[in-house]
């Protein structure tokens, strides 16, 4: 399933928000854990669709309240893109700015 929401998703296909919900449930069929796909996925479409508290909330989700370090560059990427999408280019600056202090470049 989560292949599926990848698919649309690089197509910039919108999915309704009750999918995204089906996905995320643990009953779902997929057997992937939310965060390894739906998660990131989902936080991508908030952004493109600038739902900027849906990006917020995710973001902290997510990332466990952590700024991403070295070994996580995927997650730091997609962190900043989604704020960026939403409008939040001043916290996707300071995002990718801490990252890069704390792994010490």
């Amino acid at each position: 399933v989560a292949l599926v929401f990848a698919a649309f998703d690089g197509l910039e296909e919108p999915l309704p928000p009750f999918a995204w919900d089906f996905l995320a449930t643990p009953t779902n069929r997929s057997g992937e854990a939310f965060d390894d796909a739906a998660g990131w996925l989902r936080l991508r479409a908030a952004g493109l669709a600038g739902r900027v508290g849906e990006v917020a909330i995710l973001s902290l989700i997510l990332s466990d309240g952590r700024t991403p370090g070295p070994g996580e560059a995927l997650h730091l990427g997609a962190l900043i893109s989604a704020l960026r999408y939403a409008g939040l280019e001043e916290s996707a600056r300071a995002l990718a700015l801490e990252s890069l202090i704390q792994a010490g470049l």
